[in-house]
């Protein structure tokens, strides 16, 4: 039973496949691939709809039972890139037999979801237990915030994929209290509604 998981750049390598298993509290085998180096030519829709379709194709076509995608919102108006990502679901399961699929679209970047259970962030880093974890909304940009964080703790001599793949291992979603508003909640309520069944069956 494997889950492809493609995510929004190399950063995220790590810690979102992990992430992934530990919204399905279950250990299970995962390939990471980078949403950027998807090309896709010579199709209707969207880049979002078509880099979906093309993934659900190639998941299938390599054996995966499922797939899971997150992308960062950054610029974009909220909500925009995920309604683009789950047409292009929707487009593929008209014409194929479906294939289980998670979406995400993270609020402003993928580090945001980790930052929001500040718990992990602390036990991962081996940050003193009343060191100040910024709140995960209020911080101007996410990223950087965990990247700083990061550099000043125990573990800053880890590739940051790598750190971020430790706060991953230790995250609990039910301390994620802003999950709402960075997008979180949505993709995990997507991991367990499309994947759950297909991993744990």
């Amino acid at each position: 039973m494997s889950v492809l998981v493609v995510g929004d750049g190399p950063r995220d390598q790590t810690a979102l496949p992990i992430l992934v298993c530990r919204i399905l509290d279950t250990e299970t085998e995962t390939r990471y691939d980078d949403w950027h180096r998807v090309r896709v030519y010579r199709q209707k829709g969207t880049i979002y709809a078509r880099k979906v379709k093309y993934l659900t194709r190639r998941a299938r076509a390599d054996g995966f039972v499922a797939l899971a995608i997150v992308v960062d919102m950054d610029k974009a108006s909220p909500r925009d890139k995920l309604r683009a990502l789950r047409h292009g679901r929707e487009e593929d399961r008209q014409n194929n037999p479906p294939l289980p699929t998670a979406l995400g679209e993270a609020n402003p970047h993928f580090d945001v979801w980790l930052l929001d259970d500040a718990v992990a962030v602390r036990e991962a880093l081996q940050l003193p237990g009343d060191s100040l974890v910024p709140n995960a909304i209020k911080t101007a940009y996410p990223k950087d915030t965990l990247s700083d964080l990061i550099e000043r703790s125990q573990i800053a001599s880890q590739p940051v994929s790598e750190a971020l793949g430790e706060i991953a291992r230790r995250l609990v979603p039910k301390r994620c209290v802003h999950g709402k508003e960075t997008g979180f909640f949505a993709f995990a309520e997507d991991v367990r509604h499309e994947i759950s069944p297909a991993i744990l069956r």
